[in-house]
């Protein structure tokens, strides 16, 4: 049998049971806004860090100390191996689980990297935010 044939019955199973179909509709709107919100959050997280490190640059001198609390905090969630956006993509394909911890620690690792000026990238952050 061909995959389009394979693809339109699986299709018609699923609109053959709209309770199925509904509960994963519902399921999958609800993620979708939680991790929007989250997304968002992160957003002005950073936006505001960035904001008030140009407006008093002496935090920079805080940077190394920042960098101990943000190890601290790994190693206290026991994440001090943490593989970053490589677990994320191991997690969605069904080979390993995330914790519960990676997304509000990276949200505050990077909120703190970022308004003591530290050099980190929004994106992979935001990837694992809303990954995990």
């Amino acid at each position: 049998m061909s995959e389009k044939i394979k693809e339109k019955l699986n299709f018609q199973k699923i609109l053959q049971n709209p309770v199925i179909f509904i509960k994963w509709l519902l399921i999958s709107v609800f993620m979708g806004i939680f991790a929007g919100a989250a997304g968002v959050l992160f957003y002005y997280a950073i936006h505001f860090a960035n904001d008030f490190r140009y407006e008093h640059p002496w935090l920079i001198y805080l940077l190394p100390a920042g960098g101990l609390v943000i190890a601290f905090l790994y190693h206290i969630c026991k994440m001090d191996n943490d593989k970053g956006t490589d677990a994320v993509i191991s997690a969605a394909r069904g080979e390993k689980n995330l914790s519960v911890l990676v997304a509000p620690l990276i949200f505050i690792a990077s909120t703190i990297t970022h308004l003591l000026g530290g050099s980190a990238g929004k994106e992979g952050a935001a990837l694992q935010i809303g990954g995990s």
